[in-house]
């Protein structure tokens, strides 16, 4: 694994490629998916390192940089969200879990979207005296009020009680 700025969190070398399974799956199935930066890591150090290695974004993956606490700061992002009223559920993963991801999913559940945390993919820092394990329980632990989490082994798997229905190519 190439080092990255991103890797600042303690938990962030397991993440990244919980993160990186992730999007092979959903790039498999392709779903959409979109890449969320903080503005001020876009510095010296975070052009010096690139993307992680395997996180980077494709050519047709939008990436949103984001100047405020939450990803809704972002207008184009809030216009892309919007511009999808058939996406049901969207999924959170990454680094930032204390700031951009939990103010992300406090605004997403206010404007009534179903935001999921997933719960064995996201890293924090220590914060202050804290230590990077015990922001991310805390943090954990809030957004469960506001927010389902899975695990990455269940995002790919059908909810319980699905049934699968196979069509043949006659229609029946």
């Amino acid at each position: 694994m190439r080092p990255s700025s991103a890797l600042y969190a303690p938990s962030g070398g397991k993440v990244a490629p919980r993160l990186s399974e992730l999007l092979a799956g959903a790039r498999a199935r392709n779903w959409d998916i979109s890449h969320l930066h903080k503005a001020r890591a876009r510095g010296a150090l975070a052009r010096a390192h690139g993307p992680i290695q395997g996180l980077g974004p494709k050519r047709t993956e939008p990436v949103f940089e984001i100047d405020g606490v939450s990803a809704f700061s972002n207008e184009d992002f809030r216009e892309a969200i919007g511009a999808a009223p058939e996406a049901r559920d969207f999924y959170v993963a990454g680094f930032g879990l204390a700031d951009l991801i939990a103010a992300t999913m406090i605004v997403g559940a206010d404007l009534g979207l179903r935001l999921i945390l997933i719960e064995d993919a996201v890293a924090a820092s220590p914060l202050r005296a804290e230590s990077a394990e015990t922001v991310e329980r805390v943090a954990k632990a809030m957004l469960r009020e506001i927010a389902p989490q899975i695990s990455t082994r269940n995002v790919f798997a059908p909810p319980r009680g699905a049934h699968l229905k196979l069509v043949k190519d006659d229609g029946t």
